[in-house]
């Protein structure tokens, strides 16, 4: 067997074992000085049967020395300090022994973690789950409407609103957001935004330029202080107590490969461009692992990654992506269809939080929430697109995201349609009369004809 520095063998289990118990129990300020005690005597004494009789060093004799002397103070005083020193000596005491260095204990959680009172994770809105964790998402089919809502949702959360105007979405404080944009690119979100901000009521006398000059970043930063000040005074909160809203195109933050070092640099990159923000929206999950398919079980280390990332970060992660083109029955509803979900493999929804679908109905959105975390399922919602009657400064027609219940949307389809009926009529009525004028200034020989030989006069 072989022997360590002091004699002892460097690698006997029960000996090792003795002194990860040791460790254990000295790592807490707290221990009972009847464990320490008993530990320190059941290490010496297994050392001593275990170590040839005529072998032992000064280096050994005085760390042993040492581990007494502090372990009868821990007992007698028991401040931090003697604790401290005493973890010390065991690890000197271990390295004269040659011991290696243990690993760090598996973390367990028992019934008494259970029992616990732990509070709920970090969320900006309770009502839809959207919280520390695993990654909630939104899904809906190409042009059903999720990136127009979620860009008004944050508007929002930004000012601490209830998000699209429901009283149950209660947002708890004005958030800090980011839009991280790997889809349409920064200037299609931001000129959606400006539809959205007119439709809030932020009027400005002139748009500020849009180049990176120092000039224009100068316009910009005044426009942006006159539409915090209209804000507040739309939504009667102080206008230095808005949040803030960021759009990043995501450079550096699409993962290139399953190698681990490219994990654990994707992993980092994510955590550096959330820190500081209450929520951060990615438009599309599809464009964070181009290289993967859809279909491939693996694909789930994205949002498995992005939950980590949350946690570390404390930042809500609310993914967009695109829906399934299949449908399935609907359980319990005969004949009755509902979309499948999320595009591609199961192990997307495993590993993700709570899931939206969003689809058109009418002229309004259906929002279905397949999926739910620890909360109960809430029922089906619609989103209503309602465009401002007329164009404000530069042309632009303000746009509003406003929730409804069913009702609400069918009484505005039902509303829009009969608009839709009678815009037909008035467009056929002018249509005939015009016909008719034509017809009588022929018959008056007052007509012009072209193409169809001399003009009539």
């Amino acid at each position: 067997m072989t022997e360590g520095a002091g004699g002892a063998p460097a690698r006997d289990p029960m000996i090792a074992a003795l002194f990860a118990r040791l460790e254990e129990a000295i790592g807490r300020d707290a221990a009972p000085p009847a464990d320490v005690i008993a530990g320190v005597e059941q290490a010496m004494t297994a050392i001593d049967a275990a170590r040839a009789p005529a072998a032992r060093s000064r280096r050994l004799g005085q760390a042993e020395a040492r581990v007494k002397k502090l372990a009868a103070a821990v007992v007698a005083k028991g401040d931090p300090k003697a604790w401290a020193a005493l973890r010390d000596a065991v690890r000197a005491w271990r390295g004269a022994l040659g011991l290696p260095e243990p690993k760090p204990p598996r973390r367990r959680f028992g019934l008494g973690d259970a029992l616990a009172d732990r509070p709920p994770p970090k969320s900006v809105c309770r009502k839809l789950e959207w919280e520390v964790g695993r990654p909630p998402m939104l899904v809906g089919a190409p042009g059903a409407g999720k990136t127009y809502a979620i860009q008004a949702a944050y508007l929002d959360l930004m000012l601490g609103q209830s998000l699209w105007g429901w009283p149950e979405a209660r947002v708890p404080h004005p958030c800090r957001v980011l839009h991280v944009d790997l889809d349409q690119g920064a200037a299609k979100t931001l000129r959606r935004h400006r539809r959205l901000l007119r439709g809030l009521g932020v009027q400005l006398t002139a748009d500020p330029p849009a180049d990176d000059s120092p000039e224009s970043r100068k316009v910009r930063s005044l426009a942006e202080g006159d539409a915090r000040r209209q804000l507040g005074h739309l939504f009667g909160v102080d206008p230095h107590e808005i949040g803030t809203f960021h759009v990043d195109e995501g450079d550096g933050l699409a993962l290139m490969s399953l190698q681990p070092e490219e994990i654990a640099r994707w992993r980092e990159a994510w955590i550096d461009a959330v820190r500081g923000f209450d929520v951060c929206f990615v438009d599309s999950l599809r464009r964070l692992a181009p290289f993967l398919d859809e279909n491939d079980s693996r694909f789930s280390t994205v949002p498995d990654v992005l939950r980590v990332v949350s946690e570390a970060a404390q930042c809500v992660i609310v993914l967009l992506h695109h829906a399934s083109n299949k449908v399935r029955q609907a359980p319990g509803a005969r004949g009755a269809k509902e979309p499948a979900g999320t595009r591609g493999t199961s192990a997307i929804d495993g590993a993700a939080g709570s899931q939206l679908v969003i689809e058109e109905d009418g002229d309004a959105r259906k929002v279905t929430q397949r999926r739910a975390g620890e909360a109960a399922k809430i029922p089906p919602f619609w989103l209503s697109f309602i465009d401002d009657a007329q164009p404000g400064a530069g042309g632009i027609r303000g746009l509003r995201v406003v929730h409804q219940t069913r009702e609400e949307a069918k009484a505005g389809d039902k509303q829009a349609k009969a608009g839709d009926k009678q815009a037909k009529a008035e467009t056929q009525r002018i249509f005939i009369e015009r016909i008719l004028a034509y017809v009588q200034k022929i018959n008056r020989g007052t007509a012009k004809v072209s193409g169809y030989g001399p003009t009539r006069k």
